[in-house]
């Protein structure tokens, strides 16, 4: 992740001029990478919803979608949310290492202040008048 002042202003505007979200520093998804059978004794803990055998890897990209930041040692069954929570990068977030700075995130995260996910029923406020 970048920690230098001028290469995080560098990724908000990259963020800013493609989705208009102001503080963006990274986008963090998670992706599945298939791997042989871990043997007998491990792979019910690799093994997902697929009956695939994959390690879980966390990744944050930027705008110009150059991973920042990357976790790979994670079972295949093991959720996204499970892995970010764990993470330094959590850490360096609830420490406001990046200040005020955002990541966006699927629904497969749990909203924070410093990370946005998609609202699950949007709608509209009208006032009865």
């Amino acid at each position: 992740m970048p920690n230098e002042a001028d290469e995080i202003i560098r990724i908000h505007n990259g963020f800013y001029r493609i989705c208009r979200f102001p503080r963006v520093i990274g986008y963090i998804d998670g992706t599945q990478i298939k791997i042989q059978s871990p043997g007998p004794q491990d792979e019910e803990v690799f093994r997902n919803r697929n009956s695939d055998f994959p390690i879980n890897s966390q990744i944050v990209a930027g705008p110009d979608l150059k991973i920042l930041d990357i976790v790979a040692r994670w079972p295949g069954s093991t959720h996204d949310s499970t892995i970010f929570n764990a993470s330094y990068l959590r850490a360096h977030f609830e420490g406001r290492q990046f200040e005020n700075a955002v990541l966006l995130g699927n629904s497969g995260y749990q909203l924070k202040d410093y990370l946005m996910t998609p609202l699950q029923n949007p709608g509209s406020c009208r006032k009865s008048i």
